[in-house]
């Protein structure tokens, strides 16, 4: 559960990587398998992303107190830069 909370705090981040990964991998300039994959396939790459998203997003959340692009949008919202590392125990 600690996996799917951590993609859960940064889910803005993990909307925007998997657009990014699903893009690059059906529209891209090399895969562009878009219409090539019968549904097993399409569950494999489904499959593999949360793969992904399930490794890296706590990785992430072990050093940054939250993702990217919360932290950008927070910024934005408030005016000033919101601290983004966690603090390091002493």
């Amino acid at each position: 559960m600690q996996r799917l909370r951590c993609v859960g705090r940064g889910a803005l981040s993990c909307y925007l990587l998997t657009s990014t990964l699903c893009t690059a991998v059906f529209f891209g300039h090399r895969l562009s398998l878009f219409g090539e994959l019968d549904r097993g396939e399409q569950l494999l790459v489904v499959a593999a992303v949360w793969v992904l998203l399930l490794s890296i997003a706590p990785a992430w959340f072990r050093h940054y107190r939250m993702g990217p692009a919360e932290w950008l949008w927070r910024w934005g919202v408030y005016g000033q830069r919101p601290p983004l590392r966690r603090e390091v125990a002493a």
